[in-house]
């Protein structure tokens, strides 16, 4: 489902429109992992899955800084 999430490429469009962050990423013994979560309250309170209205998005940071 790219098309329902393309135009979140940029996490400042996500945090604008109200996504916050989540639960931070674990890590485990084997991997590591830097991930940014974040998620819309509206849509999990709703309690209904839809794959054209994401309720979650994972951002991984670039060593460059940008995610």
């Amino acid at each position: 489902m790219h098309n329902a999430t393309v135009r979140y490429t940029d996490i400042n469009v996500a945090i604008t429109e109200g996504w916050v962050t989540a639960t931070p990423c674990v890590s485990g013994p084997d991997t590591g992992a830097i991930d940014v979560h974040l998620v819309l309250p509206s849509r999990i309170s709703a309690g209904v899955l839809n794959a054209e209205q994401p309720e979650a998005l994972i951002y991984e940071p670039m060593s460059n800084g940008a995610t």
